[in-house]
């Protein structure tokens, strides 16, 4: 019993040691584990911030694309409204352009009637229907004047105008067969103003022989009646 006694507390010693040298090694592990968890907590807290970085540059990107998104399709109705404008312009400008060849077409059609009129043998042809009518109420002037100084005066005057009328006609004719077959002007005829205010019958017949022997208007009438005879030959 005293060997018992003696072993239970070299026992209880050995135990005890063995305990302690446990008990160090789990405050180590232990003060270990805690370096770990403060490591991970750590850690575990740079990943939070970084998560919250993440999640604001994911909100900032959210935004660039919905304001992007409607920067498009705003630039999108632009697009469409500029190419609807560009459309209804290019049909307008082809009408125009249409528009714009049919004049030309008709002016150079009006151009080639106008260069196909004999200029010289209209301006003719006028004269000689004066001439003939001026011949004409001559005549009737020198029938129906009364007998007497009145009568011979008138015959006189009317053959001192009629070759100088016929000198004019000659005249004329020979310069527009001599001349070039196409003119663009004309020189107007000088009208002389009466010297006297009581000649009676003779001071009409000296008026009509100054005169314009046919008016502007006489002169578009035949060349619109030469150019509808062109159109109508075509």
């Amino acid at each position: 019993s005293h060997v018992k006694q003696h072993r239970d507390p070299l026992c209880d010693d050995e135990h005890f040691q063995a305990l302690q040298e446990e008990n160090t090694d789990l405050h180590q592990n232990l003060l270990q584990t805690v370096v770990c968890i403060e490591s991970l907590e750590a850690e575990l807290q740079r990943t939070r911030d970084e998560l919250g970085h993440v999640k604001e540059k994911y909100k900032s990107l959210l935004e660039t694309h919905t304001g992007t998104k409607q920067t498009n399709n705003r630039l999108g109705e632009h697009l469409h409204i500029a190419s609807e404008s560009l459309t209804s312009e290019r049909k307008y400008l082809q009408n125009r352009v249409s528009q714009l060849s049919s004049e030309l077409e008709d002016a150079h059609q009006t151009i080639a009637a106008l260069e196909n009129i004999n200029v010289p043998c209209l301006m003719k042809e006028l004269l000689e229907k004066h001439f003939d009518s001026t011949n004409a109420m001559q005549k009737i002037l020198a029938t129906s004047a009364p007998i007497g100084h009145s009568a011979t005066s008138t015959k006189a005057d009317a053959q001192c105008h009629a070759p100088k009328e016929e000198e004019a006609s000659r005249d004329w004719r020979t310069r527009s067969e001599a001349g070039p077959q196409r003119v663009t002007a004309f020189i107007p005829f000088k009208q002389v103003a009466p010297t006297a205010a009581s000649d009676g019958p003779l001071h009409g017949q000296h008026e009509s022989s100054h005169s314009p022997p046919f008016s502007v208007a006489d002169i578009s009438t035949a060349i619109y009646q030469k150019m509808a005879a062109s159109y109508a030959a075509r």
